[in-house]
């Protein structure tokens, strides 16, 4: 008896001349053979998955110990930084402002104060964008347009108006089904 026979999904590794894997499954038999070998992976990654993140929880769960002190003690001390910064904001004014600095270092940390950029205040949404509209051509409003999918997959689904079919093909829109392979490992299954 060759090793093929023996190991059933040693038949499925063989590569050609390429490097490329070979499908030897010509036959029904080896359909079967090749299903259980599928099977057998899927169990074995579950259980090494399952094992998996066990561990991940066990490293997760003493990093989280040994996290949450630190993380407290630096909470308290960003906000002692920062009232103290507040206290002091005057010397966090440029140079030029009569401050001596925009920020302190020390540590390999910084604190300090960044001019941030202008915000947009609108008070009243609606009536802002309908005269943004009409003002300078409509410049400072966006617009984004793109096809409601959703909606004409509803159009065009099997009790669709024949009128709406012809009209959206003739625009090339059209519902197009495409099959997918699939391949699933039922968990549930009983000895075939």
């Amino acid at each position: 008896m060759d090793t093929q026979t023996k190991n059933p999904s040693a038949r499925l590794d063989l590569n050609d001349r390429n490097g490329h894997r070979k499908s030897l499954i010509a036959t029904w038999e080896d359909v079967d053979r090749a299903m259980e070998r599928v099977a057998r992976l899927d169990a074995e990654l579950r259980i090494e998955r399952a094992n998996a993140d066990a561990m991940i929880q066990r490293i997760e769960q003493q990093y989280q110990d040994f996290a949450r002190e630190r993380e407290a003690e630096r909470a308290d001390l960003e906000l002692a930084l920062r009232k103290f910064a507040s206290a002091h904001k005057k010397e966090f004014a440029p140079r030029e402002a009569g401050g001596d600095r925009r920020s302190y270092e020390h540590a390999g940390v910084v604190m300090g104060y960044r001019a941030k950029p202008s915000e947009v205040r609108i008070e009243n949404v609606e009536y802002a964008l309908e005269w943004l509209r009409t003002f300078d051509d409509g410049i400072y409003v966006r617009v984004k347009l793109e096809a409601n999918r959703q909606a004409i997959r509803e159009a065009l689904s099997n009790d669709a108006d024949e009128r709406t079919i012809e009209r959206m093909a003739a625009h090339g829109i059209t519902l197009q089904q495409r099959d997918k392979f699939f391949l699933e490992v039922r968990n549930d299954r009983g000895k075939d």
